[in-house]
C-alpha cells in the first residue's frame, strides 16, 4: 500500500501563504488571485457546477481576511 501525504494543518496553511505571497510579491491585483483560486481553478477541474463560484449553494474552502483580501484590485 502506498503512503499519503499529510500537512498539518499549521503546516498546510504557512504553505498556502507562502505560495499567495508570491502571487502579491509578482503585482498580481487581489481580485484576479481570489478568482484564481476560486472559480477559474474549478473550471479547469470541470467542477465548477459545485465549487468555485462564491454564492449560496456552492462548496468553497475560504477564509475572510479584512484588510488582506480585497475583491477590487489594489496596486
Amino acid at each position: 500500500m502506498g503512503r499519503v501525504g499529510y500537512a498539518l494543518p499549521t503546516r498546510r496553511a504557512a504553505k498556502c501563504l507562502e505560495f499567495l505571497k508570491t502571487w502579491k510579491d509578482a503585482g498580481i491585483p487581489n481580485a484576479d488571485i481570489l478568482r484564481a483560486m476560486t472559480i477559474n481553478g474549478y473550471r479547469v477541474s470541470e467542477t465548477e457546477k459545485i465549487c468555485g463560484p462564491i454564492k449560496a449553494g456552492f462548496f468553497a474552502d475560504m477564509i475572510a481576511c479584512p484588510a488582506i483580501c480585497s475583491t477590487t484590485s489594489r496596486r
